[in-house]
C-alpha cells in the first residue's frame, strides 16, 4: 500500500510539473518550454534530453531494467516527456518524425497501462487517448496493437478493440 500511495505521489508531481511545461508549450514560451524540459528529464530519469533522443526504446527498457522489470511510474514519465516533444515540433517538422515521437509515446504509455491502472483518472490518460486520435493504427506495430486491443477489452470499449483486431488480421494477411 505504501508503495502504491508513493508512486501515485510521484506521478501526480511529475504530471503536474510537465503540465507548467505543456502551458509554456501552449503559451508560445519554447524557449522556457525547453529550459524546463530538460530539468525534467534530468530530475526523474537521471537523464539529459538528448540522452534519452539519441536512445532506441529498446535501449530506454534495458536500461530501466527491461521491458518486464520496468517501473510503471518510468514508463508514465517516459510517456509524458515523448507526448511533450510531440508538442514541441516545429510545424516544419517531418511526418516520419512526429509519427516515431508519437508511437514513443504510446508504446511507453501502454506499457504502462499493461502494468497498473494508477494513471486512469489523470491527465496522462487523456493525453494518450489525444495521440491515439492523431495516429493511425496501421502505422502502429503489431505488438503494440495487441497491447492496445487488450487496454481496450480492459477498459470495456469493445468497438475500439474490434477495430484494431482489424487492422492486427490486416496485417497477418
Amino acid at each position: 500500500m505504501f508503495r502504491k500511495d508513493y508512486l501515485m505521489r510521484l506521478i501526480e508531481q511529475f504530471i503536474q510539473t510537465l503540465l507548467q511545461v505543456l502551458f509554456k508549450i501552449k503559451s508560445g514560451q519554447i524557449t522556457g518550454a525547453t529550459e524546463s524540459l530538460e530539468v525534467i528529464y534530468t530530475s526523474y530519469l537521471g537523464l539529459s534530453r538528448d540522452a534519452v533522443a539519441a536512445m532506441s526504446d529498446r535501449q530506454i527498457l534495458a536500461l530501466f531494467g527491461g521491458e518486464d522489470r520496468i517501473g510503471s511510474d518510468k514508463c508514465i514519465m517516459l510517456a509524458e516527456l515523448f507526448y511533450a516533444e510531440t508538442l514541441l515540433l516545429p510545424s516544419g517538422a517531418s511526418e516520419d518524425e512526429r509519427n516515431q515521437l508519437t508511437l514513443r509515446a504510446i508504446r511507453f504509455y501502454l506499457n504502462a497501462m499493461h502494468k497498473t491502472d494508477l494513471w486512469d483518472g489523470t491527465e496522462a490518460r487523456e493525453h494518450f487517448h489525444t495521440l491515439l486520435e492523431i495516429c493511425p493504427l496501421a502505422s502502429i506495430p503489431a505488438p503494440l496493437l495487441r497491447l492496445l486491443s487488450d487496454y481496450y477489452d480492459r477498459i470495456g470499449q469493445t468497438g475500439n478493440s474490434v477495430q484494431v483486431d482489424r487492422v492486427l488480421t490486416r496485417l497477418h494477411q
